[in-house]
């Protein structure tokens, strides 16, 4: 049994649920990348689950995070969606590793970075499964508007502490 929790649509254990996703749907300048089913994970969910809101407009305060990591279900999406995101944005770099593709690019006066994981692909709790720290294994899906979030997750960032999930 997996110590992923997936929270779907309709879901209440999470009380902010509908706000993480009207968060990131206002993001207009990652609307290109959910139809190719990616998991964003890592420090930009963290701060959907996580942040404080601005409380005029319930976008996360500045500072929580500064790139996204996205994950996909196989090569051939990340490929595809990198290939449209370079059609549609004047994209300023290209960095290439073993690991991942990075790019930078400018929407809306803003610097975005994405990067997108080719070292790892597959389904959403795998994904987080195989994740070096607990605090870290957070995970959403905007094509499913699914938040994936392990289970000890929210008890560690409450005590300030970070535990090891899987070490190298």
């Amino acid at each position: 049994m997996s110590d992923i929790y997936i929270s779907r649509p309709g879901d209440k254990l999470i009380p902010h649920r509908e706000n993480i996703i009207d968060v990131h749907d206002g993001y207009k300048e990652l609307n290109h990348i959910t139809k190719y089913d990616p998991l964003f994970a890592g420090g930009y969910p963290m701060a959907l689950f996580f942040a404080p809101r601005n409380q005029s407009n319930l976008k996360i305060k500045k500072g929580y995070y500064h790139d996204y990591d996205i994950y996909f279900n196989d090569l051939i999406s990340l490929k595809e969606c990198l290939t449209e995101t370079k059609k549609i944005h004047d994209v300023q770099s290209v960095y290439e590793t073993d690991n991942a593709i990075s790019i930078v690019y400018e929407h809306n006066q803003k610097q975005i970075n994405l990067q997108f994981i080719k070292k790892i692909t597959g389904n959403a709790q795998d994904i987080l499964e195989s994740f070096d720290f607990v605090n870290c294994a957070i995970g959403y899906k905007p094509k499913h508007k699914t938040i994936y979030v392990h289970k000890k997750a929210p008890s560690l960032h409450n005590d300030r502490k970070l535990q090891i999930l899987n070490p190298w």
